[in-house]
């Protein structure tokens, strides 16, 4: 993460430390600290989640912890170019709710359980005393 933040910090200073820049290498560091932080995911390999609920995921965690979220399609480019270095992997052959494919990623879990709307109005709830989950 050190090297991440002085090649930004050069970066920066190359365009003229504008406002836009650092709002944005605050936005990105809050991903690197997402993808550290365990009581959310879990870096492990038998693990799958589906594009949308890390991104909603990593939204609880930029409100809880003061961040800026990523746009979606941003942060699931910045997962995609960081693939080697969180050994996940993108893909397309996970199942959402409804068994529909989505995109999503191999090689991380979901810590925190969040209810989850699918576009047919479907919910999952992680409830651990639910029998029917």
């Amino acid at each position: 993460m050190e090297d991440f933040i002085s090649t930004t910090v050069n970066v920066t200073a190359n365009r003229g430390n504008s406002l836009i820049n650092r709002k944005m290498i605050l936005r990105i560091l809050g991903v690197l600290l997402f993808m550290e932080a365990g009581d959310y995911i879990r870096l492990t390999p038998e693990g799958k989640v589906g594009s949308q609920e890390l991104y909603e995921i990593y939204t609880v965690w930029c409100r809880e912890n003061g961040f800026s979220p990523l746009r979606n399609r941003s942060f699931s480019e910045f997962l995609i170019a960081n693939q080697k270095k969180y050994s996940i992997e993108h893909s397309n052959n996970l199942t959402n709710l409804v068994g529909r494919r989505v995109w999503g990623f191999t090689g991380i879990e979901p810590v925190l359980k969040l209810p989850l709307r699918t576009a047919d109005g479907w919910q999952r709830d992680y409830s651990d005393d639910n029998p029917f989950v």
